[in-house]
């Protein structure tokens, strides 16, 4: 109760000295609506640039200026890093152009540059553009007056290929069309997939969802090294010319003897000689080996392509492995490697005999024909008991005219790009005497083909090219990309980006040194604002200090009488800290009050260079919450100060002048 009443003598005081007390309201008001208004306009500058940077998403990109070859598990590796807010894999630059002009005008068209995109775009969000689905685009402002087209509009899209020999159509509706800010260029952005399918186009295949004319990318047979194996001991296999030879021009770099055991692991005959031609980069194709064969016409050999150690075959089958359940669990199931010597090409295409029975011989081109087309049914021939053992009813035998239909999926398990590449297709099992156990033997251009593995993905899937027409082939798949539209998730986020991408050997542009004269400039208007405010608040300390000090000297004598009444202690303490918290209190507001009259008027005077919901002076909520509550620290603390002189006033003073 005495507190209260202590309180309310402190208030009235005030009140009483109304002038004294409005000196120091203004002397506090002086001292904070400076400081009030610097860190307004400290932090408006930087917060306007910071928001700026932040709404131009072109600061937050980082644009590849070096082509590197880019696979999923590269782009599924850097979309889990936090600092990525997005990222869409992009084609070949030279691909990524076409022509528009409105459907069904007859105008002229207009060359724009085509991007990719997809949901989560930074782009499109920023400037509240749809992400456009399927037969859709988002455009440019460029574009769009290039074209003379609004959101709504369909546009016809033109491809060319071969020199603007073969041309292409598509229609698109216009979902969006970005502002001037999203970007100088004509560009029109469209999903990955049908970006993907202009530069299948391009590069001369068929593209049926769009019923673009083509040819299919069927696979072709590549092998990384060739056995050599000449069956007659008698005679001298190679003289040192011819073995110079087989490394000139033919695609080859190294020769090796092979021993006896190492003839035995390949699956040759023990007597006779045998050599490995190997490959030191790319692997041989068909007419590598046709200029191996050239360069031994006359010779009496075996030409044995072989396999990566790498590939391995797995096969999955039941009673009927077209009915679709080829991944039920009840299924058989074995894989087989392919190990370099130990599984390799039948004859010929009708599936004749394995390697007891002999292999293609050089001199005879039909024998090799199948490695110039992809195969029109899949054959393999296998050991007489792998298809008893993976049909569990026992439908399939081992009789030479029968065979079992089975899903096999050949794996690529070495390390491409830090990736397994695998494709499944379905394939004929026929059992053949003679065959090893875990042994496959596979037509020419399939093994061939399936090598491919080490260099690019495959597909299984239809095509109308011959010899497979209106069935299912192997085909190459994409082999990645060549770069990427890749945005930061902040500003700081930034320069880590790009020296992690650059650390991988994948070069890029950004707009780093803008951002970091922003960051800067914030840095060292902190550091400016925090001395200033440092100095004011030590001399706005002192002075309200002194002020309460020198208050409570000059009522010595009635706090002495206060004391007299039975007012001690606490109860007395609080006459200072009362006063120096409404001193405090009211010159804050005062300062306040003109700090937002200033800040108006800033705003005001420079409302041409600001767009809408920016200004130049701010302080938010939080900032002038913070602030007071600053302020009634220091003035608890001067009246703290004060107090101890207060508690320690003798009550006789009151009494030494009656």
């Amino acid at each position: 109760m005495k507190g209260a009443r202590i309180a309310a003598l402190a208030l009235q005081d005030a009140s009483h000295e109304w002038r004294l007390s409005l000196c120091m309201i203004m002397a506090i008001a002086a001292i904070a609506s400076p400081l009030l208004l610097f860190f307004g306009l400290k932090y408006g500058t930087v917060e306007t640039l910071r928001s700026r940077l932040l709404h131009n998403p072109s600061t937050l990109e980082l644009l590849p200026v070096t082509d590197k070859l880019l696979n999923a598990d590269w782009f599924a590796r850097w979309r889990e890093n936090p600092r990525t807010a997005f990222l869409v894999p992009h084609t070949r630059k030279l691909s990524a152009q076409a022509d528009i002009a409105p459907a069904g005008s007859g105008a002229p068209l207009s060359r724009v540059d085509i991007q990719p995109t997809m949901p989560g775009d930074i782009l499109l969000t920023r400037f509240n553009a749809p992400v456009p689905g399927k037969d859709e685009c988002v455009l440019t402002d460029r574009a769009a007056a290039l074209a003379g087209v609004k959101t709504g509009d369909a546009i016809t899209m033109q491809v060319t290929r071969e020199n603007a020999r073969v041309k292409a159509a598509h229609n698109f509706t216009v979902a969006g069309v970005l502002p001037p800010r999203a970007g100088a260029l004509p560009a029109a952005y469209i999903l990955l997939e049908q970006l993907e399918a202009i530069e299948d186009f391009k590069d001369g295949r068929a593209v049926p969802a769009f019923g673009w004319p083509g040819s299919d990318p069927l696979a072709y047979p590549v092998f990384p090294s060739l056995l050599l194996f000449f069956p007659d001991p008698d005679k001298s296999a190679l003289d040192p010319v011819r073995e110079a030879l087989l490394v000139q021009n033919t695609g080859f770099s190294f020769l090796e003897k092979l021993d006896r055991e190492e003839l035995a692991a390949a699956g040759l005959f023990s007597a006779g000689e045998g050599y490995r031609l190997k490959t030191s980069g790319a692997p041989a194709d068909a007419q590598n080996i046709a200029a191996v064969r050239d360069k031994l016409r006359g010779k009496n050999l075996l030409i044995l392509p072989e396999a990566y150690p790498q590939l391995r075959l797995d096969i999955i089958t039941g009673p009927d492995a077209s009915s679709g359940n080829s991944r039920d669990p009840a299924r058989g199931c074995a894989s087989i490697s392919l190990k370099p010597g130990a599984a390799y090409a039948i004859s010929d295409s009708a599936g004749n005999a394995p390697v007891e029975a002999g292999l293609p011989p050089a001199a005879d081109s039909s024998a090799w024909a199948s490695l110039t087309a992809a195969p029109a049914l899949f054959e393999i021939l296998v050991s007489e008991t792998l298809p008893e053992k993976l049909s569990p009813t026992g439908t399939a035998t081992g009789d030479a005219g029968k065979g079992l239909t089975a899903e096999v999926r050949a794996v690529f398990a070495g390390d491409v790009s830090g990736e397994t590449r695998a494709v499944t297709f379905q394939a004929l099992l026929r059992p053949a005497p003679g065959t090893p156990e875990q042994t496959a033997l596979l037509p020419l251009a399939l093994l061939g083909s399936l090598n491919l593995l080490e260099q690019r993905p495959l597909l299984y899937g239809p095509t109308n090219e011959k010899p497979s027409g209106g069935s299912k082939a192997l085909l190459l798949g994409r082999r990645g990309y060549s770069g990427f539209r890749m945005y930061a998730s902040n500003l700081e986020s930034v320069a880590p980006l790009a020296q992690a991408l650059e650390e991988e050997g994948i070069r890029v542009n950004t707009r780093a040194d803008r951002i970091d004269e922003v960051l800067q400039l914030n840095k060292y208007l902190n550091l400016l604002f925090w001395v200033i405010a440092a100095a004011s608040l030590s001399g706005g300390t002192a002075c309200l200090l002194s002020s309460i000090y020198a208050n409570v000297e000059r009522k010595r004598r009635d706090l002495a009488v206060l004391r007299l009444l039975g007012v001690h202690g606490g109860a007395l303490v609080i006459f200072p800290l009362v006063s120096g918290f409404i001193l405090t209190l009211g010159g804050f507001a005062l300062g306040l009050a003109i700090f937002h009259a200033l800040s108006a008027a800033i705003n005001f005077l420079f409302s041409a260079s600001l767009e809408p919901g920016e200004s130049f002076c701010l302080l938010t909520g939080f900032h002038q919450i913070a602030a007071l509550g600053l302020a009634i620290s220091l003035a608890l603390l001067a009246g703290l100060a004060a107090s101890r002189r207060a508690a320690i006033i003798d009550p006789a003073e009151s009494l030494r002048d009656e």
